[in-house]
């Protein structure tokens, strides 16, 4: 279950966890519920969210340069398939 102190630290997947190796020390070293400790947890998730969305991105824009010929090859056939047709 997700914790409004912990949650960031808690649910972290393995590689993207490494960023919140620094957070922590600092972390554990304040009480529970602490108001800097809600404020610290929300943006240690925020961080990590933001990597996790960004590799995907990054796939994303990879794939399209990737396909972009292909695309452009394939309409082109497909436009001048439809002029021949009477």
């Amino acid at each position: 279950m997700y914790d409004e102190s912990y949650g960031a630290f808690l649910s972290a997947m393995p590689p993207i966890n490494a960023i919140q190796i620094p957070f922590v020390p600092l972390a554990l070293s304040m009480r529970y519920k602490h108001p800097f400790l809600l404020h610290l947890n929300v943006m240690v998730m925020r961080l990590q969210y933001m990597l996790f969305m960004s590799i995907f991105f990054l796939m994303f824009v990879i794939v399209s340069v990737i396909l972009l010929p292909i695309a452009y090859i394939v309409g082109m056939v497909d436009k001048v398939n439809t002029m021949k047709q009477p």
